[in-house]
Parts: structure tokens; sequence; C-alpha cells
């Protein structure tokens, strides 16, 4: 179960958070120069 540190006003809003930080611990470093203009 995820616990973090926030509290969340929804199950879709802490569901929405889970899935961005999965998102950011998933990148490669590289991914994120490449995007940088």
């Amino acid at each position: 179960m995820y616990r973090g540190e926030k509290a969340f006003c929804s199950r879709e809003c802490r569901y929405q958070h889970m899935l961005l930080e999965e998102r950011i611990d998933n990148l490669e470093p590289d991914d994120v120069y490449e995007t940088c203009s």
C-alpha cells in the first residue's frame, strides 16, 4: 500500500499522484536533459 507524506482530497487525487511519482522514479537521467532546450 502507498503511504506518502501528503493527505489527499480523494482516492482519484491520490491515485494520480502515485502515477506521477512512478513516472518520475522511472525516468532516466538522459530523458530529462533531452527535453530541455
